[in-house]
């Protein structure tokens, strides 16, 4: 399996939309900036056929070092997630709409 990189990514969309790649980086990256802002904000994003951009809340919870068995508190974090949606799932499992 190989892997899809940025410059690839906004290649192939360039020519799959028939527009330069240079109207792709734009938008790719005005999209990520909008994320980012939203999420900054506490807004979850959620982009219908592709999934939901989102905050998970960890609790406070005990750990052990493995190393000297010594218990320790591990503290409350946030994280930002991406729930994949479903219509994206049967997607890439050959089960589902075409389309996102």
């Amino acid at each position: 399996m190989s892997d899809l990189h940025r410059t690839a990514l906004i290649k192939r969309v360039a020519r799959e939309c028939g527009v330069s790649r240079a109207v792709v980086e734009r938008v790719l990256h005005g999209t990520v900036a909008v994320l980012a802002d939203a999420l900054a904000n506490d807004e979850a994003v959620i982009w219908t056929g592709l999934g939901c951009f989102a905050w998970s809340e960890r609790a406070e919870r005990v750990g052990v070092n493995p190393q000297t068995g010594e218990r320790l508190t591990i503290a409350a974090r946030r994280t930002p997630i991406c729930k994949v949606g479903d219509s994206f799932k049967r997607r890439l499992l050959g089960r589902g709409e075409a389309g996102v």
